[in-house]
């Protein structure tokens, strides 16, 4: 009935579908989920804005749905995961990741490579030329040449999170161990 009405309202009409049953039950569907989309998405940020669905958020949707294509909820899916995998930076979140290791250890974290996130044949990430400081001080305690990580795809599909390869490469540890028995990596 829904691909009736979608295709040609009066030939579904004509066939002895009720196009007004149709219609209202396809919109309570759609307002179901988008008041429970909406309920998750308020949910996270914890706090919702009408500014927060402007121009730009309708034109990322749109264009989500024309990639996938219009009339396949999979190919919507995919679409939605191309657009994110084609528009996401992670390096724009470099400052926030300097910031929350400065603030909550006291050491001044640099990433001076590009973060850069994998797809295949699992979700991850790889940067290169990381540094840390030592506590409280500019002097270096740790660097790395670089470092990934990835995650198996279909755990994640069932709730679960599985490390599929952890790799790290060029580790430098400066590690000191004081007379009163503490070392510099007591505070991690």
């Amino acid at each position: 009935a829904l691909n009736a009405v979608r295709d040609n309202e009066l030939a579904a009409d004509a066939m002895t579908v009720d196009t007004r049953k149709t219609k209202m039950i396809t919109f309570l569907f759609g307002a179901f989920w988008a008041g429970v989309a909406g309920g998750l998405f308020a949910h996270v940020l914890r706090y919702v804005n009408p500014g927060t669905f402007g121009l730009q958020k309708l034109a990322e949707v749109l264009a989500m749905l024309y990639f996938g294509g219009l009339n396949s909820v999979t190919g919507s899916i995919v679409g939605a995961i191309g657009y994110v995998m084609a528009t996401f930076n992670p390096n724009d979140y470099k400052p926030q990741i300097i910031q929350a290791v400065k603030d909550k250890q006291q050491r001044t974290l640099t990433l001076d490579g590009d973060i850069k996130l994998t797809f295949f044949p699992g979700i991850g990430a790889r940067i290169e030329h990381i540094s840390l400081s030592e506590h409280n001080s500019d002097k270096e305690f740790a660097a790395i040449e670089s470092a990934r990580v990835s995650l198996a795809v279909l755990p994640l599909l069932s709730r679960q999170v599985v490390v599929s390869e952890v790799g790290v490469s060029g580790v430098k540890v400066s590690m000191v161990k004081f007379k009163d028995g503490t070392s510099n990596l007591d505070d991690l």
